[in-house]
């Protein structure tokens, strides 16, 4: 009788258990489809104060980027701000800790209109005229004068996973993985970004793009596609997020 009722206790324990982790996620959901709020998820394998802080970092850049497009004065007085404002659903999937931090846009920035945006590309008129110095005229190539060239930059094998991240979600995700086992050493945006030492810099642009990543060692900065020296502020109305990795 006794094991019996040790076995319901139990029994009932776990559904319960189940039941919150099934609500909270129903929620994180919820909030994810809500275009009023911005969020962001840290995880570690160390603590929930961990996984909270980095949830925090994240998010904070998802709000610059966000502001970015709307403010062009005192964005982060807006971002402090914005962490009067922030929640925090705290889950543990077996020993990995994960915080799903969130925001209401509203409690960042009052009074914003809807989020939906047209963009139109202009398109030249068809009778417009083109001036004879802007038509590309065809080379004839000599093929027994062309030399095989060395790419200028050969990506490593983690540059190359690098490459591989196209969205800023990808990004998120990537930073997250990378804090979680460890490889990831440090993260910041733009306005923290280190004056020494060796660190990659991710470009994002409005359209939740990841368009460059550039490797920034001894004060100069290598687009690690192409090869070619570049600057971050070559990328007008880009935000910059910048990671460092251990060697």
């Amino acid at each position: 009788m006794k094991m019996s009722r040790i076995l319901t206790l139990m029994f009932f324990i776990c559904s319960c258990g189940f039941t919150i982790a099934q609500n909270e996620m129903q929620q994180i959901n919820a909030i994810k489809s809500n275009i009023d709020f911005l969020y962001a998820t840290g995880t570690s394998s160390v603590s929930a104060e961990e996984a909270s802080n980095n949830a925090k970092d994240l998010l904070a850049l998802e709000i610059e980027m966000w502001l970015k497009e709307r403010v062009t004065d005192d964005i982060a007085g807006y971002v402090a701000k914005s962490k009067e404002n922030l929640s925090q659903i705290k889950t543990r999937r077996g020993n990995l800790f994960r915080v799903f931090a969130y925001v209401k846009k509203y409690d960042i920035l009052p009074y914003q209109k809807t989020e939906d945006v047209m963009v139109v590309d202009f398109v030249p008129s068809q009778q417009q005229e083109v001036p004879d110095s802007a038509i590309v005229k065809p080379i004839q190539i000599d093929a027994d004068s062309v030399i095989a060239m060395e790419p200028s930059y050969a990506p490593s094998e983690t540059e190359k996973k690098m490459l591989a991240i196209k969205t800023f979600q990808e990004l998120n995700d990537y930073v997250n993985k990378g804090r979680e086992q460890e490889w990831i050493t440090s993260v910041g945006n733009y306005a923290s970004m280190p004056t020494t030492g060796t660190f990659y810099v991710f470009i994002h642009n409005k359209q939740r793009e990841v368009p460059a990543c550039l490797k920034v060692q001894d004060d100069k900065a290598i687009n690690i596609k192409t090869g070619h020296e570049e600057r971050v502020s070559d990328y007008k109305g880009c935000g910059a997020i910048w990671i460092k990795i251990k060697e």
